[in-house]
């Protein structure tokens, strides 16, 4: 999230950043404590899909909390 210049919504959590194919940027809150392995391998280009509860949207960028990620 911090490479798009924005912050988690509770700022003593670390979250991961999935840029879609349309443009939007999902902000995926707490992910380095739901999924550690994906969250180690962020800065490697992996694909993700991301599914989850939509907490805030503001223009481009889409807060989400996480139901699930997965490796495309």
């Amino acid at each position: 999230a911090c490479d798009f210049g924005v912050k988690m919504l509770n700022s003593a959590e670390l979250g991961l950043a999935v840029k879609a194919s349309d443009g939007k940027v999902y902000i995926v809150e707490d992910a380095h404590t739901m999924y550690p392995q994906i969250y180690g391998e962020r800065f490697g280009g992996i694909q993700l899909s991301v599914q989850g509860q939509i907490l805030k949207t503001e223009g481009r960028y889409v807060w989400v909390k996480p139901v699930s990620l997965s490796k495309i």
